[in-house]
């Protein structure tokens, strides 16, 4: 059972501001630029997800999961639905670049998003198994709900 969207021929597009935790083996992708993905996934319950959030901290009002903080907190309570466990449960943190070169001086939001992400699984005592972030290229990212795997490919020029 998917919880949050509904299955399409076991891939699932998660757009920005979804979060997505499913037991079915399935994939997950999603396309990051400055945005953060984080994947958990527990071996043990064969459950995991993933989100997209655009913005670092808690929302002001309505759409929470937009943010990192309810993007989060949304992922690991529909984990913990599906039979997962938090010390059972592995990381990835996805996305964070500067593809806005302008603007890279004065408001890195990727690297802000990627220090939320960490700061939040280290609160959480989540270990975290795979990562990449950072740099200025966005990012094409698929999790295999079936292993746990993950999977970037780079986009457009470095």
């Amino acid at each position: 059972m998917f919880d949050g969207v509904e299955p399409s021929l076991g891939t699932v597009y998660v757009s920005p501001g979804q979060v997505v935790a499913t037991a079915e083996p399935s994939r997950l992708k999603t396309v990051l630029g400055s945005c953060v993905s984080v994947t958990l996934f527990d071996a043990r319950a064969r459950a995991g997800g993933l989100n997209h959030f655009l913005l670092p901290g808690k929302a002001p009002d309505g759409s929470p999961e937009r943010y990192g903080q309810g993007a989060l907190d949304t992922l690991l309570a529909r984990l913990l639905r599906l039979g997962c466990t938090t010390k059972n449960l592995q990381a990835g943190v996805f996305g964070g670049a500067c593809v806005l070169r302008e603007l890279a001086d004065l408001m890195h939001l990727g690297q802000r998003n990627v220090a939320f992400a960490l700061n939040w699984l280290e609160h959480e005592q989540i270990e975290i198994v795979a990562r990449d972030v950072l740099g200025k290229q966005a990012r094409r990212l698929e999790l295999s709900v079936a292993d746990g795997s993950t999977h970037v490919r780079l986009l457009g020029d470095s």
